[in-house]
């Protein structure tokens, strides 16, 4: 009974907008820090050390306040559009679960690689040694792509709950499924030295998210569609 209040009294269309507005506002912000209005991103660049070791000098504080935005957009924009359409399909069991492990793994690498950059900015800003600079932002560069799998979860397990419950059209939940698989893979492509694939994986989910995100301000899931969720969360 107490279940079944909390689901008749939760509101579907509120909890879609605010959804569709943590999903828009993540890619804004992640769109605001590549665009170099912070400061400039060598980590998808091949800049030579010297370039590297000038950008950090010249940028570090604007550095350390564009990997704190990210880290925060993630947690709170990214984490509140994963948590937020795994509630709306009221599914329970194992594929939740996944989501919630896979969003967990981004959040937790994000602020890890956070911590790496401080840090190597701090040491430039102390006059370290520009191998150790040069060490920690290799470091960071890494972590940009060191996320598959958590992402994978994340998109790919929501993707097959919302096709299941019909929050989302069928094409974008295919469209996710498609980009899980694609992070799945692309650690094997990098180590066959396609260093594309991380850049493209992150365009793809960009746009995934903003997709979602769009779908759910113009086609937030309804009340009349509550009994539909309440059978899907009982089959999962």
């Amino acid at each position: 009974m107490e279940s079944n209040a909390r689901t008749e009294t939760s509101n579907p269309i509120a909890l879609s907008r605010l959804a569709g507005l943590c999903a828009v506002g993540y890619v804004l912000t992640a769109l605001l820090g590549l665009s170099g209005a912070l400061g400039g991103n060598l980590y998808f660049s091949d800049a030579p050390a010297n370039d590297v070791l000038a950008w950090i000098g010249q940028n570090g504080q604007l550095i350390s306040l564009s990997i704190f935005l990210t880290g925060l957009a993630t947690t709170l924009l990214y984490g509140g559009l994963i948590v937020l359409l795994v509630h709306l399909t009221r599914a329970h069991g194992l594929l939740p679960v996944l989501a919630y492990l896979g969003l967990a793994i981004t959040v937790v690498t994000t602020w890890t690689e956070a911590g790496m950059i401080y840090a190597m900015v701090d040491l430039a800003a102390r006059g370290g040694a520009d191998a150790g600079v040069l060490a920690l932002f290799t470091l960071g560069k890494t972590m940009q792509f060191t996320d598959g799998i958590g992402v994978a979860l994340a998109i790919g397990g929501s993707s097959v709950l919302a096709l299941r419950a019909g929050v989302l059209p069928p094409w974008s939940t295919w469209y996710g499924m498609i980009v899980a698989a694609f992070f799945v893979i692309a650690d094997a492509f990098r180590i066959f030295g396609l260093g594309l694939v991380g850049p493209l994986g992150v365009l793809l989910a960009f746009a995934w998210i903003l997709i979602v995100g769009v779908t759910l301000l113009a086609r937030p899931v309804r009340a009349s569609r509550a009994s539909k969720l309440a059978a899907v969360a009982a089959a999962c």
